[in-house]
């Protein structure tokens, strides 16, 4: 369970919002009305000047940096817009980068990272350079390195903003099985193709801030 309560940052203006373990929440709104600056929060990336986030009942917000990004790492995986990869590396190197700090060795890492690769379809990538990949293949990518520990929580940031339609539908099928797997989903977006899925569990709006249900 996400519990979010009189939260205030930037933008965002006294947000409450309860999130239950397996369901999938859209929050919808256009550029600039605060809901990337959500999922920053949930996912650790930032702080808020006032108000509390709890998973699970702990306050993330207490937690002191060293301890929230171990704590990120474990439970919560993070798709972003632009999907932050090193380019210079190849895909195996990228999602290396995300176990170590967990303390795996290299057999677990290679376990782990197989795994994922092979349930996002993209296993045959496994040593490729990202600057070589496509659009659709570098979420792939980002969203095996979110997937890759097992997390909770998976956050998407406008997850189809830089694909075309038929990548579009290829990200939907993967949410659709992730759903499956229990996951607890949030994502941002201003997509109608998010519209009239059916399994999402609730859409909520945000405009200039200010969540709308």
């Amino acid at each position: 369970m996400i519990t979010i309560q009189n939260l205030n940052k930037l933008i965002l203006k006294d947000i409450n919002l309860n999130i239950k373990d397996n369901t999938l929440v859209v929050v919808k709104g256009v550029s600039g009305s605060g809901k990337s600056t959500l999922l920053s929060l949930i996912g650790t990336f930032l702080k808020p000047q006032s108000g509390s986030i709890k998973i699970n009942n702990e306050d993330i917000i207490k937690f002191n940096d060293i301890y929230l990004a171990r704590y990120r790492a474990k439970h919560i995986g993070f798709v972003f817009q632009d999907f932050n990869l090193f380019e210079n590396l190849n895909l195996y190197e990228n999602l290396l980068a995300s176990i170590l700090p967990l303390g795996d060795d290299f057999t677990q890492a290679d376990t782990k990272i197989d795994i994922a690769l092979k349930k996002i379809n993209i296993f045959h990538k496994k040593y490729q350079q990202i600057s070589l990949l496509s659009g659709g293949e570098k979420q792939r990518v980002a969203i095996a390195r979110a997937i890759i520990n097992n997390p909770d929580i998976l956050l998407f940031d406008e997850p189809t903003a830089s694909l075309d339609k038929k990548n579009s539908y290829q990200f939907i099928d993967i949410l659709e099985n992730l759903k499956k797997d229990g996951k607890t989903i949030v994502i941002s977006t201003h997509d109608i193709l998010f519209d009239n899925l059916s399994f999402i569990d609730q859409t909520i709006g945000i405009d200039d801030g200010k969540l709308i249900y």
